[in-house]
């Protein structure tokens, strides 16, 4: 079994050092991602391996939707589990990520058990 690619995609560095906290001595390799406009830049690259995305909705310029539209619209990554987040937990908002694509969606804060269980949901062969 080959070890799990997720990018973390998220303007609050505070963010970025907890999912670095939350997959430390886990079985997955994370990189993390501080914009959507690098985030869409590093999956153009086809060196870049990414195998989950965990993207914030919320970011200033390339927001997490306009992300998911980039990873949608492109046949090779069209499949591409996303599992997004956001401190908006309004029923419709959560719908209109799902119609974008999200494959998940975590309202913030949220626990590590519950980003674990999306991976695991989105990547079953990560379990």
């Amino acid at each position: 079994m080959s070890i799990c690619h997720i990018l973390a995609v998220d303007d609050e560095p505070i963010n970025l050092a907890l999912f670095k906290a939350f997959f430390y001595a886990q079985p997955y390799e994370v990189t993390l991602c501080s914009s959507g406009a690098k985030a869409i830049e590093m999956l153009d690259d086809p060196a870049q391996r990414v195998d989950v995305i965990v993207l914030d909705l919320m970011m200033p310029n390339v927001d997490g939707f306009e992300v998911l539209r980039a990873v949608r619209a492109h046949q090779h990554r069209k499949a591409l589990p996303v599992i997004v987040q956001s401190g908006n937990g309004d029923d419709e908002y959560i719908g209109k990520a799902l119609a974008a694509g999200a494959d998940d969606y975590l309202v913030k804060p949220f626990l590590f058990d519950a980003l674990m269980e999306a991976v695991k949901k989105v990547r079953p062969e990560s379990a």
